[in-house]
C-alpha cells in the first residue's frame, strides 16, 4: 500500500511517499476439539467488539481448513467493548479416522480482524 502525503501542515516543502505492509494477525487462541467417527462436538465462546460501538462482523474457515469444521453464527452484530459478547458456537464433525483436522477461523469487522 502507498499513501502520499503533502507536508504543507508542517511548512516542510515536497511530497513524501509513506509505505505500510499490512499482515496477518498473529494467532489469537487455539480451541481443541475431539469428537467420535461421525459425532458432532461443539466449543462456546463470547467476543464483543474492540471500540465501545456495534460493529457487523462475518465469520469464517481460510480455504485452506478442513471441511469438519463450522462456526454459528457466519455473520451478525458484535457488542461493544465492556459488553457481554455475542456468542459462538464452533462444532467439528470428523468423518474419518486417524487425520488430525485443523481450521482457521476468521472473525473480521470493517475495523478489525481476529
Amino acid at each position: 500500500m502507498e499513501v502520499q502525503f503533502s507536508s504543507s501542515l508542517y511548512s516542510l516543502p515536497g511530497r513524501f511517499k509513506l509505505f505500510l505492509e499490512a499482515t496477518e494477525p498473529d494467532i489469537d487462541d487455539i480451541i481443541y476439539i475431539t469428537s467420535p467417527l461421525g459425532k458432532t462436538s461443539s466449543r462456546a465462546f463470547k467476543l464483543t467488539n474492540k471500540a465501545k460501538e456495534y460493529a457487523n462482523f462475518i465469520a469464517y474457515f481460510t480455504p485452506d481448513s478442513d471441511p469438519e469444521f463450522t462456526i454459528m453464527p457466519k455473520s451478525g452484530e458484535l457488542e461493544p467493548a465492556g459488553r457481554e459478547g455475542k456468542n459462538f458456537i464452533l462444532s467439528f464433525t470428523p468423518v474419518e479416522y486417524g487425520k488430525q483436522k485443523q481450521g482457521r477461523l476468521i472473525i473480521q469487522t470493517d475495523e478489525v480482524y481476529w
